[in-house]
């Protein structure tokens, strides 16, 4: 059968075992994303969140297609298939893009 070795490094106090891959770093602190209210004024729908990160906030509006950009990429760092294997939430699928004020106010809800 397969044999283990591991090895020691003089002076280091440590043992290297080949087959054990090294710890992840910590995740980043919690992140809270609130959509606080919408605008249609610029020609296309956008969101106005509220964003709290390890007691600093700040406010940024953004489109629903950034929001959908945003959710992929955190799935891709952090999301099951990523060493964090964290379950992020999804955006709702049932509405898109829009520039109805009344369609994009039932978005946060959702």
């Amino acid at each position: 059968g397969a044999r283990l070795q591991a090895s020691h490094q003089e002076g280091s106090g440590r043992l290297h075992c080949p087959l054990r891959p090294p710890p992840l770093p910590p995740p980043p602190p919690p992140v809270r994303v609130r959509v606080t209210g919408v605008r249609t004024d610029s020609g296309y729908g956008e969101y106005f969140l509220k964003v709290d990160e390890d007691g600093a906030c700040w406010h940024v509006y953004r489109r629903w297609s950034q929001l959908g950009q945003l959710e992929r990429e955190l799935d891709v760092g952090f999301g099951r298939d990523s060493p964090y294997m964290a379950p992020l939430p999804k955006l709702p699928t049932s509405l898109r893009s829009s520039t109805s004020a009344k369609l994009l106010r039932l978005r946060p809800r959702q």
